[in-house]
């Protein structure tokens, strides 16, 4: 059994009057759906709101005042790991010459200079503004190992894992 309302359409529709009503009926509704999609394409290119962009500033504000201090942080161990790597190397020539001849000095036990040494076997090196110097401390009986000291200094120096400031 056929909707009651579809029975008057149907009857519109075969007199000639009636498609006339009919087809201004669905003009009118075609052009206010039109003006409706047409209001809501507009409302759609406004953009972002005010309170949007705000808070999109807070958050990167945010984030910067966490990461700009890390950052900082990272760069300053890192220039401190390689002011101290770069001697790290020499440790195993002054120890080489002190177990051969008893003396804590800047020469290997070929006779060579060991670079980067100062004095009784102080091994210094800067590096864009951090200096690390690692000193060796002459072990108190016979036999037992070379004791060493890092100190890290300068303008911004971290400490790092086996180094003070």
């Amino acid at each position: 059994m056929a909707h009651p309302l579809l029975n008057h359409i149907q009857a519109l529709a075969t007199t000639t009057s009636g498609v006339n009503f009919l087809a201004g009926q669905f003009n009118s509704y075609f052009k206010g759906f039109q003006m409706n999609m047409n209001k809501m394409k507009t409302s759609a290119q406004q953009g972002f709101t005010l309170i949007e962009l705000m808070i999109v500033v807070a958050i990167i504000g945010i984030l910067a005042a966490i990461a700009i201090p890390s950052y900082t942080d990272y760069v300053a161990k890192a220039k401190a790991t390689h002011a101290v790597s770069s001697i790290s190397g020499q440790k195993i020539k002054i120890g080489e010459k002190y177990y051969v001849s008893g003396v804590l000095s800047c020469t290997d036990s070929s006779g060579s200079d060991i670079p980067n040494c100062t004095g009784l076997g102080i091994l210094a090196f800067t590096y864009d503004g951090i200096t690390s110097t690692i000193t060796p401390t002459e072990p108190g009986t016979i036999g037992a190992n070379i004791t060493w000291t890092c100190v890290i200094t300068g303008t911004g120096a971290k400490p790092i894992k086996g180094c003070s400031v």
